[in-house]
This record gives C-alpha cells, structure tokens and sequence, in this order.
C-alpha cells in the first residue's frame, strides 16, 4: 500500500505545475494513467507508465523499475529490465535513481557488489538535492565503504543531511558531539541535534529520543538549554 501511495504523489506531481516541460500527449498519457490506477487496473496503469519511461520521462523510468523489481502494478517481476530502468532514470540526473543505484550496488541485489561505484552514485545524488545521499556518504566516509575510512570527511555529509532534516543524520550528530567522535565533544550541540531528531516525525525507527534528549538536556543550565531550543526551534521551522 505504501508502494501504491508513492506513485500516485509521483504522478499526480507529474501531472501538476511542476512537470510543465511535459508535452501534451505525455501529460494526457500520464493522467490517463493515474486514472487507471485510481480503477484498480494496475495493468493498464504499467503500459502508461512503460510509455511515459520510453518517451524519456526520468520520472517514470524510476517508476517502471521499481516495478519491475516488485513485480508489482501490472509489472512482470524482472530484475534486468528494473536495472535498465534505474540505470537509465540515473543516468539523466534523477536523484532518487542515482541512490537506488547506489543501494544496488552496496547489496549487489540486481547486480554484483561495488563499493565505488556507490560512492560515485552517491556524489552524484547529493550534487542533485539527495539528503539521503549525504547522509549515506556519511555512512561510506565513517565505516570505509567504498572509500577509505575518514570520520571527519563523514561529518560535513552528515551535518548537510541533518540540515536537511534527515533524523538518521541528527541522531548521529548528536551522538558524535556527545563523546567527541569526528568533532569537539560540545553538549550543546548534542542536545541541539538530539532535540532537534525527538521532533521530527519521521523519528521511527530510531526509538527513545525524547528520553535521550531530556538526559542530555539535564546536563546544561536551563538558561542555556533554553538558547539551544531556540535555535533549534529556528532550524526546525525551516523544513518544508
């Protein structure tokens, strides 16, 4: 149901202002898609969305493989057609295909393992908007995937993803800062982080960031915990 639910926010943004490079057979393509996935004829929705990925729409592509590794909507279960697709959303800049493709090859799922190779995606991603990306160049730069080992190269990815309000990026901040890991130990800017990670909705799965905040919190004057609420509150207030 999730699966289902993010491709019709896909295509309905497609549909909006904001795919107005769409001609108008593509735009009439795509809605009368939408409009089958809204029926219930899940096969009738792929041949649109074939079509639009075949016409070039990164969009789609991203779609259709992600059909096709599901085996879902009408597609066929094909792990070489769902590679080709990522391959070709990637290779036009779409930025949630460039990390697929990274995933891809970190678990050599659709094909063989390249810890590099992920690291160039990755790049390409963040140079793209990905946060995610940033947050998983983090990752590759702390433990040595794909590159060689260097906590402080991590920390300017994890602080643009946490910027970027990706609780995974903030949790970790605020634990780096808490014991001095990559970056001065500073209590203020543990709690900064950890307070900041306990509001975000999409805290889960990361469980008991409240408690965690609360414990840091106690370490700090209530004066200046109050200071660093607010500038966090400020930063909170900027996320769409």
């Amino acid at each position: 149901m999730k699966h289902l639910s993010i491709l019709v926010v896909v295509l309905t943004c497609l549909l909006s202002g904001a795919a107005s490079a769409i001609d108008t057979d593509a735009e009439q393509n795509g809605r009368e898609g939408l409009e089958a996935l809204r029926a219930g004829d899940q096969e009738k929705f792929f041949e649109h969305a074939l079509k639009d990925a075949e016409g070039g729409l990164a969009e789609a592509q991203l779609m259709v493989a992600s059909q096709y590794e599901k085996g879902a909507l009408g597609a066929p279960q094909s792990n070489s057609k769902a590679l080709y697709w990522y391959e070709r959303a990637a290779a036009q800049g779409q930025p949630e295909a460039e990390v697929h493709m990274a995933e891809i090859c970190i678990q050599g799922k659709l094909k063989p393992r390249d810890l590099p190779a992920s690291v160039d995606w990755l790049k390409k991603a963040a140079s793209h908007g990905s946060a995610k990306a940033n947050d998983y160049l983090g990752d590759s730069y702390l433990s040595g995937r794909g590159v060689e080992k260097n906590m402080k190269a991590a920390i300017p990815y994890y602080k643009k993803a946490a910027n970027a309000n990706v609780v995974g990026a903030q949790v970790k901040l605020g634990g780096f800062y808490l014991t001095g890991n990559g970056v001065p130990a500073d209590v203020n800017e543990s709690y900064f982080w950890l307070y900041i990670a306990s509001k975000n909705p999409a805290k889960s799965p990361y469980k008991g960031l409240k408690e965690a905040a609360e414990g840091i919190r106690k370490k700090l004057s209530p004066e200046v915990a109050l200071e660093v609420e607010k500038r966090a509150d400020t930063l909170i207030a900027s996320f769409p």
